[in-house]
């Protein structure tokens, strides 16, 4: 902005979220921010968590490319598909010794959030910058049948690859 005006290039940005194929890709994670979503007229229920947006990383023809990854805190299932990307986004690989370690390293640490406003605890936001694997796959949306990425697992940097 100069001088009180500002002059859009809509060219300049990207609109749509990309459904990349199915595979492994590295991603650096951005600045997280919680949110909340009221159930609809047709008695869904509401679900809650926290949006990292995260950066293609690797070499390649994606790299660069923009996509979010949203944790989910309303199901049991959904507290523990997020457990497993921040184990990974800090560097924990999978298994039970590595889980106990990743409890007592994360004990005590501000996990709050703020669904009003968007505000997460500090530990959220000692996820950003870091790279991740994420292993990608498409599905179809169950409301519009459109293509939509599903993640479907992650490892840290250095892990061992998941298994397909």
């Amino acid at each position: 902005m100069t001088g009180g005006r500002y002059e859009f290039n809509p060219s300049a940005v990207t609109a749509s979220i990309e459904v990349f194929p199915k595979g492994e890709y590295e991603f650096q994670v951005g600045e997280p921010k919680a949110f909340a979503k009221e159930g609809d007229d047709e008695g869904k229920g509401g679900n809650f968590g926290v949006r990292f947006p995260i950066v293609i990383k690797a070499p390649g023809q994606y790299e660069g490319k923009r996509t979010v990854s949203s944790i989910y805190f309303h199901s049991e299932g959904g507290r523990s598909f997020a457990k497993q990307f921040m184990m990974a986004v800090m560097g924990y690989g999978k298994g039970e010794t590595e889980e106990k370690r990743f409890d007592a390293d994360m004990t005590g640490k501000d996990w709050s959030a703020n669904y009003e406003g968007g505000d997460v605890g500090q530990a959220y936001r000692e996820m950003t910058g870091m790279r991740v694997i994420g292993q990608l796959d498409i599905t179809k949306n169950n409301r519009t049948g459109e293509p939509m990425q599903q993640f479907k697992s992650w490892r840290p940097i250095g892990g061992e690859p998941i298994a397909q």
